[in-house]
């Protein structure tokens, strides 16, 4: 599908949604989560550890899988959480944790990211920002997205689509790097029901060297504008139709 793209979806595949920001940060890395917390806690009162704690510091400083896990989960009534580790932020929503729909990136996410990245500018901490990523994904029962997809597979002059279950790319625009990876044979689970069907996961990421936390709002929006485009070139207009698109709001 061609631009302009809906402003959002009626029906809303989203089922996870994970804004992560990397950072180093101008105070000892242990005291990190516990600063980041304080200025978050009066809507996120509970901290939770994450099982990476069990693994000692010294192992988790040299596996580079663990380098920016985080270490805690902060809970609260808010429709996402937010995890924290000592040089990484994320405000992630996940429909089989929460039970309920997504709330919408305009109507709700975003707003809270901004106050959140607010609230840490003010503890005066972070040194410099490296990378922010936007990660969603995108659910539907019991279809076949490749059949949905403008996505064209040939091999002697035939498609071969209908012969794969999983693909994988790597797409560059605006300046961020995007994984995308799609899967047509999955299950998830729903309100506590296993569902089958395809998924489209797309990370959206750019690295920086600034500190993003004084003036968030544009690479935040540019983040979410080309992760919210990439989805849309990859799927038919008559399929997006189905999921009733909202042009104007």
């Amino acid at each position: 599908m061609q631009p302009p793209h809906p402003n959002r979806l009626g029906i809303t595949p989203i089922v996870e949604s994970n804004l992560e920001i990397r950072f180093k940060s101008s105070v000892p890395n242990s005291a990190v989560p516990g600063m980041i917390y304080s200025a978050l806690q009066k809507d996120y009162p509970e901290m939770e550890p994450t099982n990476i704690l069990e693994i000692p510091e010294s192992i988790r400083s040299h596996a580079p899988e663990l380098q920016f896990a985080p270490l805690y989960r902060l809970v609260g009534d808010k429709k996402v959480y937010v995890s924290v580790g000592s040089n990484v932020l994320s405000i992630y929503y996940n429909k089989e944790q929460r039970g309920e729909e997504y709330p919408g990136w305009t109507s709700y996410i975003h707003g809270e990211v901004l106050d959140i990245c607010n609230k840490i500018n003010k503890l005066n901490i972070i040194s410099q920002t490296t990378r922010i990523g936007l990660r969603t994904v995108d659910f539907f029962e019991s279809i076949n997205i490749f059949e949905k997809s403008e996505l064209e597979l040939n091999f002697d002059g035939n498609s071969i689509l209908d012969d794969i279950s999983a693909l994988e790319r790597n797409i560059m625009k605006d300046e961020f790097q995007n994984k995308v990876l799609i899967h047509s044979k999955v299950s998830r689970t729903v309100n506590s029901k296993i569902m089958h069907g395809s998924l489209i996961d797309i990370d959206t990421s750019l690295d920086l060297n600034y500190n993003l936390f004084v003036s968030p709002d544009d690479v935040i929006m540019r983040c979410h504008k080309v992760n919210k485009t990439i989805f849309f070139d990859l799927l038919k207009k008559d399929f997006i139709d189905t999921l009733e698109p909202i042009e104007n709001e």
